[in-house]
Parts: structure tokens; sequence; C-alpha cells
């Protein structure tokens, strides 16, 4: 600790003095999370300003919330990310938002019935 220090003399960068490291109440950096010190890592409660998913201060995400998208339920249109055990699929086509799969497929000789895909090798050619 620096002799200046000792009588309270600190050199404050923000919340810490960079000579002796002690902390104050004021001087806090919140840019990187609303609820954490980049500093001196102190935290406080409830300071987040969400929109959704996303803090509009800090850009902070958390995964409630989400704002999801017409064409894809399982993307999020504020922060973009992708659970896709979001989709409530029946079979190769999601019951929710309609995308489709390459998997579980209703075949009906060649075709599947729910997206209309056709299988080239289950088709029936007739040449025996």
């Amino acid at each position: 600790m620096g002799l200046s220090c000792k009588f309270g003399f600190h050199t404050w960068e923000g919340c810490t003095c960079t000579i002796c490291g002690k902390t104050r109440t004021e001087g806090h950096d919140w840019d990187n999370d609303c609820e954490t010190c980049k500093r001196c890592h102190v935290t406080r409660q409830n300071a987040h300003s969400w929109d959704g998913c996303k803090c509009n201060q800090c850009g902070k995400v958390r995964d409630e919330k989400h704002h999801l998208s017409n064409d894809d339920c399982a993307k999020c249109k504020i922060c973009r990310t992708v659970d896709p055990n979001r989709h409530q699929w029946d079979g190769c086509k999601c019951a929710k938002c309609g995308k489709q799969r390459d998997e579980d497929h209703n075949w009906d000789k060649c075709k599947c019935t729910k997206c209309g895909k056709e299988h080239e090798e289950l088709h029936d050619w007739g040449w025996m």
C-alpha cells in the first residue's frame, strides 16, 4: 500500500484504487453487464432493462422470453440464437412454423404425405 493511500489519498480509476486495490461504491463500470462491475466484480440485482431476451443497456442475453420468428419457431428474432428443441415435429414438418427437416418422413409409396418429397429409391418403376 502506498503512503498516500494510508492517509486516504487514493488514485481512483472508477471504483478501484490503482495503487492499493481498495474499492469504493462509486465509479463502477456496468457497460459489459448491468449487474456485475467490470473492474471490481461487485454485483447488484435487477439492474437490466430487458426487451424480451436481451438487455437494452449492456446487450446481455438471457435464455427466456425470446421473440420467435414466424418462419422458424426455433430462432429468436432479437438475439438470433437457435434452439432446435423448440420445434414441435410432426414427422418431417414442424406443426408450429411449418419448417421441414429431412427425417421422419411419412412415406406413402415414394412420396411423403407431409412435405411432398419424393424418394427415388422407393419408386416402383414396374421394370420386372
